[in-house]
């Protein structure tokens, strides 16, 4: 079917038949970019596939991150920091190239030592996506974060698939360029923005008080996909523009960082 959600393998989309296109079309290299390719269906009522091809995607992850503070400067910090929470999407697709994805983020975001009711958030975002063409995708969204300091973050991207070898993903709250020196090895040159609030239990002796990190990064960065269920991420970047701040209060400036950072993924 002449469907995005089967047909493309681009920004946001990953069709079965799209991807079938993109291997075909990496390997044409080996025959000197010359390739003629028939396709066409095979109907077998016997066999027919129970799926709306419009009736839109989940997937969730499982995040669970640790801040750690060896050395708080002089400011009354909390041992460490963390975030405990399901990351849930869902995408509805349209035969004209649109889509709505609208994601939940539930979990606890707090002083890891005292975890409490206050500490449970739900942030949510709603994003529309268009697809100009299988190289071109562009985004516009908006998440609300109720009980953050920011309660309102924005979401706005375009994407280029510029060749078989090199993708471009610009935007925020996050941007990327991607390089696949092999099919398993990708190089990344990325800019993140991050302003997260945690609950805290007792940094001043009362429960319920709030700490929010804010920072820039820019990066380089490696991720290898070891076998099919394994990936392996590492980077090493500059955060920039950092800062805390308790409840509302005035921000207190914090020295630019570098940072080095490891990470191993696996579905499960």
């Amino acid at each position: 079917p002449q469907h995005e959600q089967f047909n493309r393998a681009v920004f946001q989309f990953h069709g079965l038949w799209g991807r079938l296109e993109n291997h075909i079309q990496s390997q044409a290299k080996n025959v000197g970019q010359r390739m003629s390719i028939f396709a066409g269906p095979i109907l077998d009522n016997k066999k027919d596939i129970k799926h709306d091809f419009g009736g839109g995607e989940m997937d969730f992850n499982l995040v669970i991150q640790d801040i750690l503070f060896p050395d708080s400067a002089g400011l009354d910090l909390p041992n460490q920091l963390g975030k405990i929470m399901l990351d849930l999407g869902f995408a509805m697709r349209s035969s004209r190239g649109t889509a709505v994805q609208i994601r939940l983020m539930p979990g606890f975001y707090s002083d890891l030592e005292a975890i409490h009711s206050d500490s449970f958030l739900i942030p949510v975002s709603c994003a529309a996506i268009r697809t100009f063409s299988s190289e071109f995708s562009g985004m516009v969204g908006l998440e609300a974060r109720p009980g953050f300091e920011q309660v309102l973050m924005p979401t706005i991207g375009l994407a280029w698939k510029i060749s078989d070898d090199f993708r471009l993903d610009a935007g925020l709250p996050h941007s990327r360029f991607q390089w696949a020196i092999t099919p398993e090895l990708r190089t990344v040159l990325g800019f993140d923005w991050q302003n997260t609030s945690y609950a805290l239990s007792d940094t001043s002796g009362q429960q319920g008080e709030q700490i929010t990190l804010e920072d820039f990064r820019v990066y380089l960065g490696m991720k290898l996909k070891s076998s099919d269920i394994l990936q392996i991420n590492a980077e090493v970047g500059n955060a920039f523009n950092r800062s805390v701040s308790f409840d509302s209060n005035n921000e207190i400036d914090i020295e630019d960082s570098l940072y080095v950072r490891f990470a191993v993924g696996a579905p499960f």
